[in-house]
């Protein structure tokens, strides 16, 4: 190695390590919401052929993750072993791309800092955490994959099982190379072909065992459909959510998915990126889309760059203007990344992301004189991992699992008047609004407020607070009474298993 390299391989060693730093430090304060929750309390409290058959279909997610959190869980390590893991997972992504990205030094540079890599996808533990180490691997072999079409097959079944969008990302990649490998197998040896349509099974087993998990209860209560199914609808939606993903500036974005699309046409990587694309905009458009979905197109334009610069880099008769272009694009959206990142980790730093460990501290501190207690809405599930199990009285009476049920069975009670005729001891009153709201009185209570903001990018998303409403001089229960509205079909014998 020369001197250059030794100096390359110093700096990159310094940003991994001021990388690990600070996302162990915001996951040492971050306060973990119920998307986090609900993936942890499905891992603890189910076995896992009841997490495939039974709970994943009301999720919307295959179960890599939650498998993953089954085990941690079940080995006995404590609900702040969910984050651990996903900042390790996050490392690792940050690690493949920091040794085996073709891009110029200073885009190896920034991009560790950029808002999906830096915090939502990695502060944050969701199923998210595994797609960068997983999409980055596939990168890294896609020049060899011929060579290695188990290792590359086996990574597309892993990529299948992370997420819906992962599915749809691996369906492309495979299709693609199977069209490939239609037009040119006649150029192949017998041994060559075997060893290919061997590798494609694999991946096509791993979707459709990921089609399984998802398929689709018709008890599911949570449906909102969508009003346009039209065609012009769903690629307005798409761009508009492309356009989220690097600069939320429609016009700079626009410019710059040109000059991106141009590129990938010039490197032959266009069907790599218009296929997930589209397929994951309709998704987005007809389905269901969050904000936090946007960095996975975030992160597939980062592998179709990685994987166009490797081509681009081979051939240096298709180097053009198109090249210094696309790094300055590159440059410009990991500059308003960083921006963001910046913002939103020092508001978690500063801040109460979720007032859920504030509620749970201070339910532990009161649960001798609080026997009964009851709450409202389903973010309420947040407080339950710092429990050995469900604590509220009014949820499955407390004998089933602590994860959030989306079937029509669950009846949690919201109207807190109704709550109130009950005379639980205390009540827990969630709050998942994009506004300050004040404490409703209650006769017969006091009430104290813990607040939380879910903050996104440069902006505070929504609340994600609680009211604890606690029971005037009241004389503990020996026994807490079933609601009056309670229903015998939540028993823990009719929960799904």
């Amino acid at each position: 190695m020369t001197r250059n390299s030794y100096r390359k391989c110093f700096l990159l060693l310094i940003v991994f390590v001021l990388y690990a730093g600070l996302v162990a430090v915001g996951v040492y304060h971050h306060e973990p919401w119920f998307d986090e929750a609900q993936a942890w309390l499905l891992g603890r409290d189910s076995r896992p052929l009841e997490l495939i058959q039974v709970h994943l279909r009301y999720e919307g997610s295959p179960g890599l993750w939650h498998f993953i959190l089954s085990l941690v869980a079940k080995a006995g390590l404590p609900y702040a072993g969910m984050n651990i893991l996903g900042a390790l997972f996050a490392w690792i992504g940050v690690l493949i791309f920091l040794v085996y990205a073709p891009f110029p030094l200073f885009i190896k540079i920034l991009y560790p800092f950029s808002y999906f890599v830096l915090y939502q996808y990695a502060v944050i533990a969701r199923s998210y955490v595994l797609l960068p180490g997983v999409l980055f691997l596939a990168a890294a072999l896609y020049p060899k994959r011929q060579q290695r079409p188990f290792l590359y097959a086996l990574i597309l079944a892993l990529l299948a099982n992370i997420s819906l969008h992962g599915l749809i990302m691996a369906f492309c990649f495979a299709t693609t190379d199977f069209v490939a490998f239609l037009y040119h197998h006649k150029t192949l040896n017998t041994a060559a072909k075997k060893r290919y349509v061997a590798a494609f099974g694999i991946v096509l087993m791993a979707g459709l065992f990921a089609v399984w998990q998802l398929r689709f209860p018709t008890d599911h209560a949570a449906v909102h459909p969508k009003q346009d199914y039209s065609l012009a609808f769903a690629l307005r939606f798409t761009t508009h959510f492309l356009s989220n993903a690097l600069t939320e500036r429609y016009i700079l974005s626009a410019c710059i998915v040109a000059v991106s699309l141009w590129h990938f046409w010039k490197t032959r990587v266009l069907s790599l990126f218009l296929g997930p694309v589209l397929l994951t905009g309709h998704l987005f458009a007809f389905v269901y889309s969050s904000p936090w979905h946007e960095g996975i197109l975030f992160l597939l334009w980062i592998f179709c760059l990685w994987i166009s610069f490797t081509k681009d880099g081979r051939d240096s008769g298709r180097q053009g203007w198109n090249r210094p272009l696309v790094q300055a694009g590159l440059v410009v959206v990991l500059g308003i990344h960083i921006s963001w990142a910046y913002t939103a980790y020092t508001n978690d730093y500063k801040h109460t992301y979720s007032a859920a460990r504030q509620v749970a501290e201070h339910l532990k501190s009161q649960r001798a004189q609080s026997p009964s207690i009851f709450a409202t809405g389903f973010h309420s599930i947040a407080i339950l991992p710092y429990f050995e199990r469900n604590i509220f009285a009014n949820y499955h009476q407390r004998y089933a699992a602590a994860f959030w049920d989306w079937s029509r069975r669950n009846t949690l009670q919201q109207d807190l008047e109704l709550m109130v005729l009950d005379g639980p001891d205390t009540i827990v009153h969630g709050i998942k609004t994009r506004f300050n709201t004040a404490a409703p009185s209650l006769p017969g209570y006091t009430s104290r407020k813990f607040t939380g903001y879910i903050f996104w990018k440069n902006r505070v998303f929504e609340e994600d607070s609680y009211i604890v409403y606690e029971k005037i001089e009241f004389k503990p229960r020996l026994t807490p009474a079933p609601p009056r509205w309670y229903n015998a079909s939540t028993s823990r014998d009719s929960f799904p298993r």
